[in-house]
């Protein structure tokens, strides 16, 4: 019986560590928090030095928890936005471009995706697009804007963007839904002007048919971007297939024309989040929440085999550096 006791205070001792963390089922103590941690689930400062110490040590395949701040930060991603594949078009002047501003369906506002909206300029006798608009002349010319996240109050932004000034205030605004003409800054000089668009309708409930208003600049004259894109609007929208159809118009750039507008109709945007791959194929490790897969050209291939008690959010760890 004695021996018994004894041989149970052993088996006691070496599961126990300092402070009375279970060792033998993965717990071990934190001396940041003073407290008992599975060091995979939750974040130990005693591990890492800071964010990039900890998501360096990740790659190298140390089996630890980063702040969740860490994955989040743009500092560790990089700045260029998720690449969906542009496509030419049958139209005579414009054809329609989408970017998606959230990180391949990653960041962002949750459960939303926020895209870019713009036209690429086909025509070398464009001057300008200064309009984009709905009109009820026929069935081809009504506005269709599906519903979208708002930001609230002085965050958000109906035309024009949100100021670098409001973002760096509240993040959130980045991901805020508005319409434009090339300017995404906030339109500080006031440039744009809008009429007939039910802005206050607007939310992720209600979307706008508009066959009576337009986004346009104060001065149809007005070359905004020497570029031959024009982001012309911003959505944040549910991971659900939407369709924003426009018709825009603009001037030709042209000496003694007796009508020097031109325009066009239904220009359409299909925004289906089920065909973005969530891996960014400039990534070449990818932690899926569990465990880190190595990823070529946004396939996985081997990945640890790590047993999680827990998911986290999945995340880019490391990716490939342009000319390497």
């Amino acid at each position: 019986m004695i021996i018994k006791f004894l041989g149970a205070i052993t088996y006691l001792t070496g599961i126990f560590a300092s402070e009375n963390c279970l060792e033998g089922i993965g717990y071990s103590w934190c001396e940041d928090t003073q407290s008992c941690v599975r060091q995979w689930i939750t974040p130990c400062a005693d591990n890492y030095d800071d964010c990039h110490d900890c998501l360096k040590r990740q790659r190298k395949g140390d089996n630890i928890a980063c702040p969740e701040d860490c994955s989040n930060s743009h500092q560790y991603r990089p700045t260029e936005p998720c690449q969906i594949p542009y496509e030419d078009c049958s139209s005579t002047f414009v054809c329609p471009k989408i970017t998606e501003v959230t990180h391949c369906s990653v960041d962002g506002i949750d459960g939303y995706i926020t895209y870019q909206i713009s036209l690429i300029v086909k025509d070398s006798h464009i001057k300008n697009i200064y309009a984009i608009f709905g009109s009820d002349n026929s069935g081809n010319s009504m506005m269709n804007i599906p519903p979208a996240y708002q930001t609230d109050g002085i965050f958000g932004s109906n035309i024009g963007g949100v100021s670098p000034e409001i973002i760096m205030i509240n993040p959130n605004s980045r991901y805020d839904s508005w319409l434009t003409i090339g300017i995404t800054d906030g339109d500080p000089d006031n440039k744009l002007a809008n009429i007939g668009i039910p802005f206050n309708e607007w939310n992720e409930e209600t979307g706008m048919m508009i066959d009576n208003g337009a986004i346009f600049l104060m001065n149809p004259q007005e070359i905004i971007t020497t570029e031959k894109e024009y982001i012309i609007g911003q959505m944040t929208i549910p991971s659900t297939p939407h369709n924003v159809i426009v018709n825009v118009q603009g001037e030709l750039d042209c000496d003694g024309c007796s009508n020097n507008r031109w325009t066009e109709k239904g220009i359409q945007f299909h925004l289906n989040p089920s065909l973005i791959n969530t891996i960014p194929p400039t990534c070449k490790l990818w932690y899926d929440g569990c465990n880190t897969c190595s990823v070529n050209n946004g396939i996985r291939g081997i990945c640890t085999k790590t047993m999680c008690f827990r998911e986290g959010n999945p995340h880019c760890l490391d990716y490939n550096t342009p000319g390497h």
